[in-house]
């Protein structure tokens, strides 16, 4: 997703799950007209990767730092559903963005603000 500008909000709420460790997204209440929602992204997603980085072992502190550090940055997410994630991680299998099943999102353009 690629914000028109630093400020710009892709949608999302950042979540972290303290007791099973994981971070997680929720769509803005005005959903339909974000980054977030066009490009495909869904409530309780679970976010594997930002940026090329993977941030499964962060906790909420430093994940919100890195995401707050790369507002000028193109938003980069691996993400995937519940229960991928728990079909991979009762495997002990990595997620990555290599995996045969993970599906390619369109490049995500914000407009630019008059």
């Amino acid at each position: 997703m690629q914000r028109s500008t630093p400020d710009q909000l892709l949608g999302i709420y950042r979540n972290y799950h303290k007791h099973e460790r994981f971070h997680f997204i929720r769509l803005s209440e005005d959903f339909q007209s974000t980054l977030a929602y066009r490009a495909g992204l869904k409530t309780y997603d679970r976010l594997i990767e930002f940026n090329g980085v993977n941030v499964e072992n962060e906790t909420k502190q430093q994940f919100d730092q890195r995401f707050t550090s790369q507002l000028h940055l193109p938003a980069k997410m691996l993400v995937c559903s519940p229960a991928t994630y728990a079909h991979y991680k009762s495997n002990n299998q990595r997620i990555h963005e290599n995996l045969p099943t993970v599906k390619r999102c369109k490049t995500i353009y914000g407009a630019t603000r008059k």
